[in-house]
């Protein structure tokens, strides 16, 4: 199993100061079409995921999509599957030109008080090897990494970690 790397870059990031947190849901395909869009645009042009699959989420009574909206745009997104006690971040993007404004671990705090409100007790997720801004913020939160997925993405091929919180360890 590969060891978790995550590296430090030292730079200051700014705080988010002027959107909100919102909760997403199917009600209008536009929301799907954002979602689509930002995922591609914070990947690099590459996704699996289409339009219809972040619709058919939106609607699912056990998916939880928070939003952070900033002027009436959305600029980034974090989507949960949530099934008794446990959850699965299934999805997390921000826009490429709001990147390392805090946006990313506001949408991350915001689902944790959801899920200790909701009595959830552990998030699990997979995370590309390659994407250390998302590592950043899943070690500052607290995510260990149990597992490692050979392969596990395509578009590009890539091995992913597996990594798990227990949500009242940080609430100790």
């Amino acid at each position: 199993m590969s060891e978790m790397k995550i590296e430090e870059d030292g730079l200051n990031h700014q705080e988010v100061s002027k959107g909100k947190v919102i909760i997403l849901d199917g009600s209008s395909p536009k929301t799907a079409e954002a979602l689509y869009w930002i995922t591609l645009q914070a990947n690099g042009g590459h996704t699996t995921w289409k339009t219809s699959s972040f619709q058919m989420e939106l609607v699912d009574p056990n998916n939880l999509y928070l939003g952070y909206e900033e002027n009436g745009e959305l600029l980034g997104y974090i989507g949960c599957m949530l099934i008794l006690d446990e959850g699965s971040i299934n999805n997390y993007g921000v826009l490429p030109e709001h990147k390392r404004k805090g946006i990313g671990s506001k949408l991350m705090y915001q689902l944790l008080e959801y899920c200790k409100e909701k009595s959830i007790d552990k998030l699990f997720l997979e995370v590309r090897i390659s994407n250390q801004a998302a590592l950043s913020i899943y070690k500052k939160v607290g995510f260990k990494q149990i597992g490692y997925r050979k392969d596990y993405y395509v578009d590009p091929v890539e091995d992913a970690y597996l990594c798990w919180l227990p949500i009242e360890k940080i609430y100790e």
